[in-house]
């Protein structure tokens, strides 16, 4: 077999046991690499740091292709409780993680009035303000006016947690059950204090 160092180096043609002994004296491991190749191709390394790096790698990629950025339209005449409908997606895409754009398009005369949509992204921004962060601050883009948010890390974190208890219980744990039943009372008793202080 050919046999080459984690760095790359040549050791060149041996048999298996002097390619075991090599990584024996090393202190590393023999992984075969190319075993189709002729002949086949070991190389001298840290199998279980190998191991790690390759698992970081593929959980890095699967965060990335988690986090997308999903948007939400309106117009300059959507009304008040269609927007809170919105908003309240919007807190649900940011708590699975993703960002959220904001696009209020602007058709025909509407653009005399570019105020009233500045207006409801303020509106919207305000309402957002527990949860997110403005990423990228209102602007306008053609004939939308469009503002990126993306959550608040602690916003994230609570989200997520109540996400996997929500799983946890669905899947018949009474513990993660009654811990989300406390959770959601919590969330009413603060929401009614905060009506009662308006």
């Amino acid at each position: 077999m050919r046999v080459v160092l984690d760095s790359g180096e040549m050791l060149g043609v041996m048999t298996s046991r002097e390619a075991f002994e090599a990584a024996q004296q090393r202190g590393l491991d023999l992984v075969e690499i190319s075993p189709n190749a002729n002949p086949p191709v070991c190389k001298i390394m840290d199998f279980g740091k190998f191991k790690y790096e390759q698992k970081k790698k593929s959980q890095g990629q699967k965060k990335q292709a988690a986090t997308v950025l999903k948007e939400v339209t309106l117009s300059p005449v959507t009304q008040d409780h269609d927007i809170q409908f919105k908003v309240r997606n919007a807190i649900r895409f940011l708590g699975d993680g993703h960002r959220v754009k904001f696009s209020i398009r602007f058709r025909g005369r509407q653009m005399a009035h570019p105020e009233i949509g500045r207006q409801q992204m303020e509106k919207i921004t305000e309402l957002l303000k527990e949860v997110a962060t403005v990423e990228l601050a209102p602007k306008m883009e053609g004939r939308v006016l469009a503002a990126t948010f993306a959550a608040l890390p602690a916003a994230a974190k609570k989200a997520k947690e109540l996400k996997e208890l929500k799983e946890s219980s669905d899947t018949g744990n009474p513990k993660a059950a009654g811990k989300l039943a406390s959770g959601g009372q919590q969330q009413q008793q603060q929401s009614g204090s905060g009506s009662s202080s308006s």
